[in-house]
């Protein structure tokens, strides 16, 4: 479930907080507030948070449908944005293997942590 979404100024990010089971309908929504937000920079950095999640139902059919989503959203952000995915553990790395070949066909930066400040610092650059 989507625990949170803010802006951090300084990151010049959209920090995504997500909790135990994620449904598709919730990236949904993150996508849409990201893409018809004017609050937001078309430039806007992204930083997934995904530390606390389970991955009981991320199936074959729930990868279909983030590819489905991806292809309808995955336009709005120009190819100098970076996408921070923080995990933790080996098992969620692999799991966010998938979601990182999603990101860098838009051609966005892509880049996978488990350490938070290691992942703040590579959005600073």
């Amino acid at each position: 479930m989507l625990d949170s979404i803010t802006y951090k100024p300084k990151l010049n990010a959209i920090h995504i907080i997500f909790k135990e089971d994620v449904e598709i309908y919730d990236v949904k929504n993150v996508l849409e507030k990201i893409k018809y937000s004017d609050s937001f920079d078309p430039e806007v950095n992204a930083l997934w948070d995904a530390r606390e999640i389970t991955f009981d139902n991320l199936d074959a059919k729930w990868k279909i449908g983030l590819a489905e989503l991806v292809k309808k959203y995955g336009n709005r952000q120009k190819s100098t944005t970076k996408t921070a995915y923080l995990v933790s553990g080996e098992h969620a790395k692999v799991q966010f293997h998938t979601y990182m070949m999603f990101a860098e066909q838009n051609k966005n930066s892509v880049e996978l942590f488990t350490d938070f400040q290691e992942a703040c610092n590579w959005l600073l650059k």
